[in-house]
């Protein structure tokens, strides 16, 4: 392989890839051919799509960072909104190759819809590219039987509805994104 002029995205693995399902993210890419990373003081930046949960911190031990053969759980850790900012604990070369992987620990859900999802990756010496898709799947849940109760149960009067039920284990619902068909 040829040494890389940009950085470049070789490989995203998720598991388990169901929607809604804590999952280990693996990130995989080379960095360009002048973006060496220094151990405790360069970061990776990864941009995880929106309908992804990720927590507000992610303790370092969450996350490990492998490069030349030498691999530490990462030096800090950032959280802002969809943005995790990892403090690279290893030193990175010219044209290395990198693996950032996001251990169950984490405590990252994948989104709640089934589709073909990309995150954005850049590092503090090299500008920000788009990873190739990975795909989150359909699960089954169930959802528990829902109870009805009337604010007014007269015949013919006007009356509010409350419903409510609870959904299933695999059952988060996103803000403007998922619906209710009753």
């Amino acid at each position: 392989i040829s040494s890389a002029t940009a950085l470049s995205v070789t490989a995203v693995g998720v598991d388990p890839t169901t929607v809604n399902a804590t999952a280990a993210y693996c990130f995989d890419f080379r960095v360009s051919s002048t973006g060496a990373l220094t151990a405790t003081s360069d970061s990776v930046i990864i941009t995880f799509p929106d309908n992804t949960d990720v927590p507000t911190s992610i303790p370092t031990s969450g996350v490990t960072v492998e490069s030349g053969g030498f691999s530490d759980n990462a030096t800090a850790v950032v959280v802002n909104g969809q943005v995790v900012s990892v403090v690279v604990p290893v030193d990175v070369a010219n044209s290395g190759d990198v693996s950032v992987t996001f251990t169950t620990g984490a405590s990252i859900e994948n989104p709640s819809n089934p589709s073909n999802y990309t995150v954005g990756l850049r590092t503090s010496q090299d500008g920000s590219v788009t990873s190739n898709p990975y795909t989150i799947s359909a699960s089954t849940t169930t959802v528990s039987s829902a109870s009805v109760s009337l604010s007014n149960s007269t015949p013919l009067v006007t009356s509010n509805y409350t419903i409510s039920f609870t959904s299933g284990s695999k059952g988060r619902m996103w803000a403007a994104n998922s619906t209710i068909e009753i």
